[in-house]
């Protein structure tokens, strides 16, 4: 899956600490597998050929994902108008120009 990659990239990159980071990683790790244990539960041959479970829950899922990086975005953004009204208040400029990735 796609999605997976980049949920181990944020966790890694959001995460401060090493001892944090790992901890984080692993139960990203174990949630996984509980995933890949649990998933395969809900096909079942009995609702064969449409697996009205195993789609509903992957919908389900896929739903909630969508909400959580939408609740990211907009808790990011609090975060940037926090930070640059503290920049502000320092006296410094709300919006830094970081061109050390240039």
């Amino acid at each position: 899956m796609a999605v997976a990659p980049l949920i181990y990239s944020w966790s890694a990159a959001n995460t401060a600490g090493e001892t944090k980071m790992k901890v984080t990683t692993g139960a990203l790790f174990i949630a996984q597998c509980a995933g890949n244990v649990l998933g395969p539960n809900l096909y079942t041959t009995g609702e064969a050929p449409l697996y009205h479970r195993g789609l509903l829950s992957n919908l389900a899922l896929f739903v909630v994902l969508i909400g959580l990086y939408a609740a990211q975005v907009f808790y990011l953004m609090i975060l940037n108008k926090k930070h640059s009204s503290t920049h502000k208040r320092l006296g410094k400029p709300a919006f830094i120009n970081d061109v050390s990735m240039s």
